[in-house]
C-alpha cells in the first residue's frame, strides 16, 4: 500500500476551522481517483495531492467562538467564521440551534 498526502492552503492560523474541514473534504472528493491510485501503488511509492487554490476563497476568517451550526457535537469551538457560528432561536427551546438550514438532528437534552 502506498502513501498518499494530501497538501493544504497557505494558512496565517485565523481562519475557520469548519471552512478548512470542509475545503479538505472538497480536495479528498475531487482527488478520489488520484487518492484511491496512490494508495494502490507500491508500499514505497509516495505521492502527494495538490491543493485546488479555488478552494481558497471558500475558508473565511475564523474570529468567533460558539457552537458549529455544522458540527455541534464539537460544542464551543474557537476560530469560527460567522457563518458557521450557530444561532439560538431566543423564543424556542435555549437548545434550538438556527443554522440558516434544517435544524441540526442528534442533539441531546441536557439532564440539569
Amino acid at each position: 500500500m502506498g502513501t498518499v498526502h494530501l497538501n493544504g492552503p497557505d494558512l496565517s492560523g485565523g481562519e475557520c476551522v469548519i471552512c478548512v474541514s470542509q475545503a479538505k473534504q472538497r480536495q479528498w472528493e475531487r482527488y478520489q481517483k488520484e487518492i484511491e491510485a496512490g494508495l494502490s501503488a507500491p508500499a514505497d511509492e509516495i505521492r502527494w495531492i495538490e491543493w485546488p487554490r479555488d478552494l481558497d476563497k471558500q475558508i473565511l476568517d475564523g474570529r468567533y467562538s460558539g457552537v458549529p451550526g455544522d458540527a455541534p457535537s464539537l460544542g464551543v469551538v474557537s476560530r469560527l467564521c460567522w457563518d458557521h457560528v450557530a444561532g439560538i432561536n431566543p423564543s424556542g427551546s435555549p437548545s434550538s440551534l438556527i443554522t440558516g438550514g434544517p435544524l441540526p438532528r442528534g442533539l441531546l437534552k441536557g439532564k440539569g
